[in-house]
C-alpha cells in the first residue's frame, strides 16, 4: 500500500487501514463483478483483482484476505458476512467524506455515458436505414427483395448512401439497376 495515499481511513484500532483511490476502484470493480454483472461469477477474475489489492497491504493484519472469505461466502450463498454488515449499518450516521462515493460515482458515470453513446449510435443507424429504405421505396420498379438487397449493399458503404441521396431520379434508377446486377 502506498504510504502517501490520500484515500479514506477505514476501520478502528488494529483494523485501521488507508485505502488508495486505485484500491477503491479495484474493490468496486470486483464487487460489481460479483453482485451486479449478469455474466455470472468469474472466480479467476475476482481473485485476480483481490490479489492485486492484497499485494499492496501485506503489512496489515486485516485486509483483502478477509474480503476473500466474504467473497467465497457470498458465492456459496451463506451469511458469513452478516455480522460485519450489521456493524457497518450502525456507522451510517457518521459524516462521510466527499471522496467516499467518488469511485462508485465515476463507475456509474462512465457506464451511463457508454449506454447513452450506444443508444445514440443505434438510433442514428436506424434512422439512416429508414431513410435509405424510404428512398428505395420511392423507385417504382423495385420489389421488396430488391429493396432488401440494395439497402444492405448501400448501408455497407457510406459513399453509396451519399450517392443515393444526391443523384437525380433518372441516374438513381440506372445506378440501382447496376447495383442489383453486380454480385
Amino acid at each position: 500500500m502506498d504510504s502517501t495515499s490520500s484515500g479514506q481511513i477505514r476501520g478502528c484500532g488494529r483494523n485501521k487501514r488507508v485505502w488508495t483511490p486505485s484500491e477503491d476502484e479495484k474493490l468496486v470493480e470486483c464487487l460489481v463483478e460479483l453482485c451486479v454483472s449478469r455474466k455470472g461469477y468469474k472466480d479467476a477474475n475476482a481473485v485476480d483483482i483481490l490479489e492485486e489489492l492484497d499485494q499492496g497491504e501485506a503489512s496489515n493484519d486485516i485486509g483483502v484476505d478477509d474480503l476473500e472469505v466474504e467473497v467465497d461466502a457470498s458465492h456459496t450463498n451463506t451469511i458469513a458476512s452478516t455480522p460485519s454488515i450489521m456493524e457497518c449499518s450502525s456507522q451510517s450516521h457518521r459524516k462521510r467524506a466527499k471522496n467516499d462515493d467518488t469511485t462508485l460515482i465515476n463507475v456509474m458515470t462512465r457506464t451511463c455515458n457508454a449506454l447513452e453513446s450506444l443508444v445514440g449510435n443505434f438510433n442514428q443507424q436506424t434512422e439512416r436505414e429508414n431513410r435509405v429504405v424510404g428512398e428505395l421505396e420511392k423507385l417504382h420498379n423495385l420489389n421488396r427483395l430488391d429493396i432488401l438487397k440494395l439497402s444492405q449493399v448501400i448501408m455497407n458503404d457510406p459513399m453509396k448512401v451519399k450517392l443515393l441521396f444526391n443523384l437525380d431520379e433518372d441516374l438513381k434508377v440506372e445506378w440501382v439497376k447496376q447495383l442489383l446486377q453486380t454480385p
